[in-house]
């Protein structure tokens, strides 16, 4: 007959379970205690810190256009623990500047002062506190009253397709912006160029969306732009080509040898088959002849080649020729 499983170790083992708990608990809530304690020491001593400070422009007539504005300033303070903390936990400190109370110039522009802005910064703070920098030091503000050109977007980079590939294509939309400005500022501006952007080894469809260059005083609409490259597999191919004659005179005709010629070039393999001779014009011109001297051939000239065929090349640079009189 078998016998009952002693429970006594079961009980024994759950017991020092219990006791390890217990010190676990115990250690914890000192642990918190020593803790709660230690950051209420921290928050009394005086400390350094950098806060950010929002500004909103406001009362800005209906037919101002700000150009340039500021949404924010860091300032650095000292101050005890528990002002700084309550700084980081109130989120209506805002410093307003208000449109008619600061000085403007002609040239559109709002200026507060070094003084007047650390008088605003110090009413936002508490009588404690000691404000030690202020970046930007003072606030400067642009704005027209709506005047405005478009103009261009420049790529300002480099595009590149990776080994055996060609560019289809690589285009900025939009291809050209608003640009608010004062008068002075807009006769300067033909064109805007985007973010510096480097581009390697294309090798099928690219999007990136870039920022615009900034220009003091200045704003875009829209300020972001996309470019868009494409990139295909090229192939290297030929097409044959029939040389023809110009500026030859009434009365004479102007054979070559030979009368046609193979033109090499780089295409896409998509656009490959949609290229014909009629794409091509190569010539001899008879003002290239120097009657001083007998020449034995006259230069080969490609006046005419299609924008998706890249690396072009004859095969030769002079062809014989021969004159006849019609």
């Amino acid at each position: 007959m078998r016998g009952t499983l002693n429970p006594f170790p079961d009980k024994l083992r759950n017991f020092f379970l219990w006791l390890k708990s217990k010190e676990f608990l115990v250690f914890l809530f000192f642990f918190l205690v020593s803790s709660a304690f230690w950051v209420m020491m921290a928050v009394k001593d005086t400390m350094e810190r950098e806060i950010v400070i929002p500004v909103r422009m406001v009362n800005v007539p209906k037919n101002v256009v700000i150009t340039e504005n500021i949404d924010q300033i860091r300032v650095t303070i000292r101050d005890n623990g528990y002002n700084i903390i309550g700084f980081y936990l109130d989120n209506d400190r805002v410093i307003e500047v208000n449109f008619h109370d600061f000085s403007k110039t002609e040239e559109g522009k709002v200026s507060v002062s070094s003084s007047e802005l650390h008088k605003v910064v110090k009413s936002k703070l508490g009588r404690s506190a000691e404000i030690l920098s202020i970046k930007p030091d003072k606030i400067e503000m642009y704005y027209n009253y709506g005047d405005y050109k478009i103009v261009p977007v420049k790529l300002y980079g480099s595009v590149t397709p990776a080994d055996n590939y060609v560019l289809a294509f690589s285009r900025i939309k939009p291809d050209s912006v608003k640009v608010y400005a004062s008068t002075s500022r807009l006769a300067k501006i033909d064109s805007v160029k985007t973010s510096y952007v480097r581009i390697s080894d294309v090798s099928g469809q690219v999007t990136k969306v870039l920022s615009l260059q900034k220009i003091s005083g200045v704003k875009f609409e829209p300020n972001n732009v996309t470019l868009e490259t494409h990139a295909e597999v090229k192939v290297e191919t030929t097409t044959e080509v029939p040389i023809r004659t110009i500026n030859v005179p009434e009365g004479m005709v102007m054979r070559t040898f030979p009368p046609r010629v193979t033109v090499s070039y780089v295409v896409m393999e998509s656009m490959a088959k949609s290229i014909t001779e009629d794409d091509f014009s190569v010539v001899v011109d008879y003002n290239d002849l120097d009657t001083s001297i007998e020449q034995q051939s006259l230069p080969l000239r490609l006046m005419k080649a299609p924008n998706m065929a890249k690396r072009v090349k004859l095969p030769f640079t002079n062809v014989d020729y021969l004159l006849e009189s019609n």
